[in-house]
């Protein structure tokens, strides 16, 4: 992706389906997958290349303000909630590429989407 784009605010929600084709489809250099549910809930299965940043950590606006602000965020949780007010939180912080996905986990689930426990 060129720096013209990346110039360009993006903030979208994603069904479940279109999700996973953007995470497949784009450079893995260019993305983030963040999944934002406790450790437990990610131990029991997530969508693979996916990373664990806690929601209920308490250094949390630290982690993930200290993120490449170029980079493409795709950011997920259980059901949507905790994902959008990350991605708001992300957004008020200048990051402008940043996805979330509609229903979280749950709803990928629904559509037999695959995870992993790895």
């Amino acid at each position: 992706m060129n720096d013209t784009n990346r110039s360009e605010e993006l903030c979208e929600d994603l069904s479940p389906l279109t999700f996973h084709n953007n995470i497949n489809s784009l450079n893995k250099d260019d993305i983030v997958i963040i999944d934002v549910r406790t450790p437990d809930e990610y131990k029991s299965g997530h969508i693979r290349g996916a990373i664990n940043i806690d929601y209920y950590n308490k250094n949390f606006l630290s982690v993930i303000t200290q993120m490449d602000p170029l980079l493409i965020y795709f950011i997920y949780c259980r059901r949507g909630n905790r994902s959008m007010k990350t991605l708001e939180m992300m957004r008020a912080k200048g990051y402008l590429h940043l996805h979330q996905m509609l229903g979280g986990i749950d709803s990928w689930v629904r559509c037999e989407l695959p995870l992993t426990k790895e």
